[in-house]
């Protein structure tokens, strides 16, 4: 099978086909050879990764030269045989020029379009024949790698992406860290960051689940004393209380404890981690009408890498994005903030996620409080103005408006509307 793609600056329309038909080659046409050659290294790669046997070449032609583009397609046609146009990105003269090639080789020319956001493919030469898919949704990894960037996992660098075991065990663990959380956030961010400044200055391995800390070595890394004592049994005696830690004491300027073990350990390390396990956990329970996963791919702390593999890109420009989801072929990307959130963070998730997510992407920054910050106003201006979908409020949330805010995660439209429903509700 020989498939012909219009080169579009969308990797996604670019690539589809190569990753749902897994053609024998693939044919790119469009204006700049050197952009579909550099193009087609990134795609070897990927192909490569998902085992996908696959030729590619590329046909460059004038994008304002009609006649031109028909001689170029007619030619790739005599050349191959049986062709599948490939309508889904590409300029609309190009487009154009299929129609007459079409009509001179109505017997060797297939037309399909992928429909990104639904993920369906359209029989455009109305024939009954189109190809058959392979599947039907791409992987996180795939997409970063179609834009020209690469996943980052911890086995790469110790804060590279890492894997999640949402074992029963673990859930029950994450609805308890949440609610602990919930009770009083400015709390829970105080002494996690207090914890996390421990673990790195005492430069644990992930191993290691013990802490103990002598308060004038570590400076004031844990100041339990004085006003934040509170923050102490707030925090840590109800984490206690739940077997999330154990061995806790106090003696002197010595604090000590021990995590349940090292899932627990990276979400009592890191302030924001419970709200994004939170949300990766919920989007991996969701289903949709044929009980089929709602999300095709999940993923957390997800670390990019903007210049692909190290070996040939040696400097490295690296960004996270909180969770990634894949839903078909469309991607969502979300920013989780459990505390105050700078508008400098809304520009810097808008050009990640733009650049690794291209045209469809949804974007959704959840912030569980900024009610005590005053800055929600100003902050969902901002967002509205970069196409952000924002949503505030979860630490007032019951479970059930939970997964249904995470059910609606790809459709920013239902999903303002849920959160204005609950907030009328509730008389906010």
């Amino acid at each position: 099978m020989t498939i012909v793609e219009f080169f579009d600056k969308d990797a996604i329309e670019n690539i589809v086909s190569t990753l749902l038909c897994e053609p024998e080659r693939v044919i790119f046409v469009g204006s700049k050879k050197s952009d579909m050659e550099r193009a087609i290294e990134v795609y070897k790669r990927i192909a490569e990764e998902g085992n996908i046997q696959v030729e590619f070449d590329c046909r460059p032609v004038n994008h304002n030269d009609m006649p031109a583009i028909i001689r170029t397609l007619s030619a790739i046609v005599e050349e191959c045989g049986e062709c599948t146009f490939d309508l889904t990105g590409g300029e609309d003269l190009y487009l154009a020029a299929v129609g007459a090639v079409f009509h001179n080789y109505p017997d060797k020319v297939q037309l399909h379009r992928f429909n990104i956001r639904n993920g369906r493919l359209y029989d455009c030469d109305a024939d009954g024949r189109v190809e058959e898919t392979v599947r039907d949704s791409i992987s996180c990894g795939e997409l970063i790698g179609a834009f020209g960037g690469r996943i980052v996992t911890c086995e790469d660098k110790p804060n590279g992406t890492f894997t999640w075991d949402y074992t029963e065990d673990f859930k029950a663990d994450i609805w308890a860290m949440w609610r602990i959380c919930c009770r009083n956030i400015l709390a829970w961010n105080t002494q996690i960051n207090a914890l996390d400044g421990i673990n790195e200055w005492q430069q644990l391995p992930p191993e290691e689940l013990n802490i103990t800390v002598n308060k004038d070595l570590a400076g004031e890394a844990l100041p339990y004393r004085g006003k934040t004592c509170a923050f102490l049994y707030e925090v840590l005696r109800p984490l206690e209380e739940q077997a999330l830690i154990s061995n806790l004491s106090m003696k002197g300027d010595y604090l000590s404890l021990t995590f349940k073990n090292e899932q627990v350990k990276r979400c009592l390390t890191k302030a924001g981690q419970i709200l994004e396990v939170l949300i990766s956990m919920l989007a991996l329970e969701q289903s949709d009408d044929a009980d089929e996963p709602l999300y095709d791919d999940v993923m957390t702390g997800v670390l990019i890498d903007w210049d692909g593999p190290a070996e040939t890109h040696p400097t490295d420009v690296e960004n996270e994005i909180d969770v990634v989801l894949m839903k078909g072929l469309m991607p969502v990307f979300v920013s989780c903030k459990n505390g105050f959130v700078k508008t400098e963070e809304l520009y810097k998730f808008n050009t990640v996620a733009d650049r690794f997510g291209g045209k469809y992407v949804v974007k959704v920054l959840i912030a569980s409080d900024l009610t005590r910050f005053g800055t929600e106003e100003d902050l969902r201006a901002r967002a509205e103005e970069m196409n952000i979908c924002l949503v505030t409020g979860l630490t007032d949330l019951d479970e059930r408006e939970l997964r249904r805010v995470v059910q609606l995660l790809y459709s920013p439209n239902e999903l303002t509307q849920l959160m204005e429903s609950i907030r009328k509700k509730r008389g906010v």
